[in-house]
């Protein structure tokens, strides 16, 4: 195996692992953003809409495998996985800045359920996404295990969030929390996908995808029509089980 290629499976598994690290502070922080974007008089209410909007990710997750999908298969593996990772850098760090209900009123709830739906977007073509590059790289080495990275590094990205929610909350008061502590988590998410970007755009094109002509159909057009009942039992079915 050629360093190059080394430094590519190096790239795939860390854009995935921060990836699903961003994805995760928004269940550690769930009961914080029903008092701030979603503040009603019942809080029952409040936490039901912060769900809502977590279940919205899952939902256009595979709108988004379908999207990048798409884009990786005639433009690049490589390009796709570097526009997942930046899509997620930017809204993470979008929403580390956001205003409170309090502040801006509306249009607060209403920016972050964008930022989540883009980046339900964003991790839908990431896993299947870094899953492909990584055994395509790995494809004479191991494809078994090359796959298993993936998840490997998915569930690390999860600890990893949790980690930081966790030593956060122990650290300082749940005021402090709720005033800048979960912005900090976001603001390190944001660093490092800057760190995941670059590693992207320093890693290399599979050479069996070299290889291969791109497929003339279109996935997102597939998805709802010869695939639509697997997208209903997928999409809906994972969100409303998390």
């Amino acid at each position: 195996m050629q360093p190059s290629e080394k430094k590519s499976i190096i790239a795939g598994l860390y854009g995935n692992a921060l990836e699903w690290y961003d994805f995760l502070l928004y269940a550690s922080f769930a009961p914080i953003f029903s008092d701030i974007f979603f503040p009603t008089n019942v809080h029952f209410l409040s936490m039901i809409a912060t769900f809502t909007v977590f279940a919205i990710g899952f939902l256009v997750r595979p709108i988004g495998g379908a999207l990048l999908g798409h884009y990786a298969d005639h433009v690049g593996r490589r390009k796709a996985l570097i526009a997942s990772v930046a899509i997620m850098t930017v809204t993470t760090t979008c929403i580390a800045f956001l205003p409170t209900y309090q502040h801006a009123g509306i249009i607060a709830p209403i920016l972050f359920t964008l930022f989540r739906l883009i980046q339900g977007i964003a991790i839908g073509g990431e896993l299947p996404g870094s899953a492909t590059f990584l055994i395509e790289h790995m494809f004479n080495y191991g494809r078994g295990f090359a796959g298993s990275l993936v998840l490997c590094t998915a569930f690390l990205g999860i600890f990893a969030g949790s980690l930081t929610a966790s030593l956060l909350s122990a650290a300082i008061s749940y005021e402090q929390l709720a005033d800048w502590g979960w912005r900090l988590a976001y603001c390190i998410g944001g660093i490092l996908g800057i760190l995941g970007i670059y590693l992207r755009f320093k890693s290399v094109e599979p050479s069996t995808f070299l290889q291969e002509k791109p497929s003339e159909e279109l996935p997102v057009k597939l998805v709802f029509t010869r695939y639509k009942n697997n997208y209903y039992w997928q999409s809906f079915v994972p969100a409303f089980l998390q």
